[in-house]
């Protein structure tokens, strides 16, 4: 099958190129709360994994590798939490949602972990799983598209380990070197950002009977990308892809589109629109509105976090960030019915939790 590629330089000219500042968003309505963590913390997910109707935030730290679980957030009186601890290997991936499950991966000792309710009580993982190489990246997609999530790891070896949910593992190679990014679409394919070409690269598994991956479409971007986000910025019912870096760049594709991946898939149709804002983007988050879903980009370097809204996408809230900032995460944790940010503070060792005090509406 022909690759198709699309020039993401040579569009933009038509594209979208505001560049929103800090002034022309709002003062953020958000009460902080620095909550300590032993060791630094490299990832984020907010989740309610118990089923108990609040969202419980779980971070992993680098040295000495762990799982914290942070959850009972009683912020209108102070910062009463229950927090847990779980001993896991050292540089941690992840974690990540698949199947209402917890995987975390171990770069140190090449195994992935599954977490449920369940094992999460009992402080050991439900299951794991031994790597032929180090995680780099995780991702959950549901290849076969038969209702059954796959764990898709990427490593720097250029490799992509499929391992099914019975623990059975395959081992395939990208077309691509140093993959840095990478987002699950809906049909059972991935969307990966590599870091030597600048490229953004839509990978489909082939057939059992075949071996490997086919690149179905590929764009190349003036900046290395650094997180991918699907997501209905307009709320028109269909998704955009939001992809981050660069220097302070923001790619949208699919903004004036109304059929989705279909649209941004095509190279005539695509059309890469951008912003720009902050310094090294880095991280990417959303929650889903009716009106059209939002979106948080986290800013590395002068370390800031903002939030977009709207078609095209306009900053409406931002904020001071912390202590070199590595991840987000974005949900209601103190039941407010607000969404709230957390963001992982790396030298700090702690986990900035910021409270939306903002009139609902």
């Amino acid at each position: 099958m022909k690759t198709l590629l699309c020039i993401a330089g040579l569009i933009l000219t038509t594209g979208l190129t505001q560049s929103p500042t800090r002034q022309e968003a709002q003062a953020s309505p958000r009460v902080r709360h620095e909550l300590p963590i032993s060791g630094e913390p490299l990832g984020l997910e907010a989740f309610d994994l118990n089923g108990d109707g609040r969202v419980e935030l779980y971070a992993v730290t680098k040295s000495p590798g762990a799982l914290h679980i942070m959850s009972d957030f009683k912020l209108q009186v102070g910062v009463t939490r229950s927090t847990q601890t779980i001993p896991i290997g050292d540089y941690p991936v992840g974690p990540i949602i698949s199947a209402g499950e917890l995987v975390v991966g171990s770069r140190s000792r090449n195994e992935l972990y599954w977490f449920n309710a369940k094992s999460l009580e009992a402080k050991r993982p439900a299951r794991t799983v031994k790597l032929e190489a180090p995680p780099h990246l995780l991702v959950s997609v549901d290849l076969n598209q038969d209702g059954d999530a796959q764990i898709c790891v990427l490593t720097k070896n250029n490799e992509i380990i499929i391992v099914g949910a019975d623990g059975s593992t395959e081992t395939t190679w990208t077309a691509h070197d140093q993959p840095c990014c990478v987002w699950p679409l809906a049909d059972g394919r991935l969307v990966i950002g590599f870091q030597t070409e600048h490229e953004l690269a839509v990978y489909r598994r082939n057939p059992k009977a075949e071996a490997g991956w086919s690149v179905d479409w590929k764009v190349v971007f003036e900046g290395l990308p650094r997180a991918i986000r699907e997501l209905d910025l307009d709320g028109n019912g269909d998704l955009e892809l939001v992809v981050s870096g660069g220097d302070r760049m923001h790619w949208v594709l699919g903004l004036d589109g109304t059929g989705g991946a279909s649209d941004w898939l095509e190279p005539l149709v695509c059309n890469p629109q951008r912003f720009r804002w902050g310094t090294l983007p880095y991280a990417l988050d959303s929650v889903a509105k009716s009106e059209g879903d939002e979106l948080f980009s986290l800013a590395h370097i002068n370390p800031a976090w903002s939030r977009f809204a709207g078609s095209p996408p306009k900053m409406v809230e931002s904020g001071d960030a912390g202590e070199s900032p590595v991840a987000l995460a974005a949900a209601d944790f103190d039941g407010d019915g607000r969404v709230d940010l957390a963001i992982a503070n790396k030298t700090a060792q702690c986990i900035s939790l910021l409270l939306s005090r903002e009139s609902q509406k």
